[in-house]
């Protein structure tokens, strides 16, 4: 009884492992997906802002 328990919690173990390792890779993936979506956000924010200050600024002075 002794050995094949141990092999039991010791299956039940890795399995566990292998099931938390899936769930934070794709925790990684989500995370860094959304880091690259605000970096997008925020790139495109100054972007606009540039081309409106353009603007304003060749009214301005033309």
């Amino acid at each position: 009884g002794g050995i094949s328990e141990w092999r039991k919690a010791k299956d039940d173990f890795a399995a566990e492992r292998q099931k938390i390792e899936k769930e934070r890779k794709e925790l990684a993936a989500r995370i860094q997906w959304r880091d690259w979506l605000w970096a997008g956000l925020t790139l495109l924010g100054m972007l606009a802002i540039g081309i409106v200050i353009g603007f304003w600024l060749r009214e301005k002075f033309h």
